[in-house]
């Protein structure tokens, strides 16, 4: 498999498990602020906002040197950022 298919092939998988996040979000807010349109709309809001900043600065990044191995180390980063969170939570 080229590195270009690998690259695109995990990018789908990061943005289908921050779907997944934002699906879980949801369920972990509703007892709070329960499960209407506007919390739906607010978290959705929240994600794609922070998900297109985050693509945007990563394009960026990805520019000067697109690599899996740069794309590896930012993913693993993220993994573990997210495991201290809810460790911390």
């Amino acid at each position: 498999m080229k590195e270009k298919n690998k690259i695109y092939l995990t990018v789908f998988f990061s943005g289908f498990v921050l779907m997944v996040f934002e699906i879980v979000g949801i369920r972990i807010l509703a007892p709070y602020l329960g499960s209407s349109s506007v919390v739906w709309t607010s978290i959705i809001g929240v994600i794609l906002t922070f998900m297109s900043l985050g693509y945007w600065y990563g394009g960026i990044i990805s520019d000067k040197n697109p690599t899996l191995k740069k794309l590896s180390y930012i993913l693993v980063f993220t993994a573990i950022s997210f495991l201290i969170w809810f460790k911390i939570t």
